[in-house]
């Protein structure tokens, strides 16, 4: 059983408890690397991301500290998962989640390879999840091969029917690790950004900026990327219109010139 800890800062108190956790798990391995590794790979996470951890040096976003709990204890369903967080940590996922965990569904790695590697794939999965659609809609857009990736995601559960050939997202659904965020949005960025659409007020936005800047003040550039994109959500779900809204999406990242594990280099 994880021991809650505690402490007055709350950014101080999630990484302290996470640590405390990690450790606890680390213990049940004679070499404390070999515990780190079995961890990131269980996990799905970079090693370095572990060892950052384990040192209480990052402070993990939602959907690090899910993939990290779910190894420590044993649990693979979000909504039992969220039950059993330390209170600290469960209190920090809703916050930083919005409280969207939905229960009844399972998660599938087979759907998140076809999103990865199939671009049609993808974008059907999301033009769905933004509701009203339909299998004259996705013939009209991608046709025969449309039809045959419906057939493809309604055999893995992602999709489901409803009356008058609805289609909406199954019982099987896509977990948005960073990763997939960031496949998907830059694909549908791609796409869809529309940048003679900029000419015209209300229609897109697109902006870029870089700059040398302090710790503090890149600090305060995630935080706010991080209040405005909850904003974003807030105001989606009060005035979510199916039926006659516009299907939209919105993509935010905000990083720095450092290399990454995935840099592409120019030779």
């Amino acid at each position: 059983m994880l021991q809650q800890t505690r402490k007055t800062d709350s950014s101080e108190a999630i990484k302290s408890q996470l640590q405390s956790d990690m450790n606890h798990f680390f213990s049940r391995f004679k070499d404390h690397s070999l515990g780190q590794k079995t961890l990131a790979r269980r996990s799905e996470l970079n090693l370095k991301t572990i060892q950052r951890l384990s040192r209480c040096e990052n402070l993990p976003g939602h959907i690090t500290l899910m993939k990290v709990y779910r190894v420590l204890l044993g649990e693979e369903n979000p909504q039992k998962l969220l039950a059993l967080l330390p209170q600290v940590i469960r209190e920090s996922v809703i916050q930083d989640k919005g409280n969207i965990l939905s229960s009844g569904l399972d998660y599938s790695l087979e759907i998140k390879r076809e999103v990865l590697h199939d671009p049609v794939f993808c974008e059907i999965y999301f033009l769905i999840d933004a509701g009203s659609v339909t299998k004259d809609l996705i013939q009209f857009k991608f046709g025969e091969h449309g039809l045959h990736v419906l057939d493809k995601m309604h055999s893995l559960n992602a999709i489901r029917y409803i009356d008058n050939e609805q289609i909406e997202l199954g019982s099987v659904r896509l977990e948005l690790d960073a990763g997939i965020i960031k496949n998907v949005g830059l694909n549908l960025s791609k796409k869809y950004s529309k940048p003679e659409n900029c000419e015209i007020k209300g229609e897109n936005f697109l902006a870029f900026y870089v700059e040398s800047l302090p710790e503090d003040a890149y600090q305060e550039w995630l935080r706010l990327d991080h209040e405005v994109f909850l904003k974003k959500v807030e105001i989606a779900k009060k005035y979510k219109d199916i039926k006659k809204g516009k299907k939209v999406f919105t993509y935010v990242s905000t990083d720095t010139f450092k290399k990454g594990n995935h840099e592409v280099h120019y030779n």
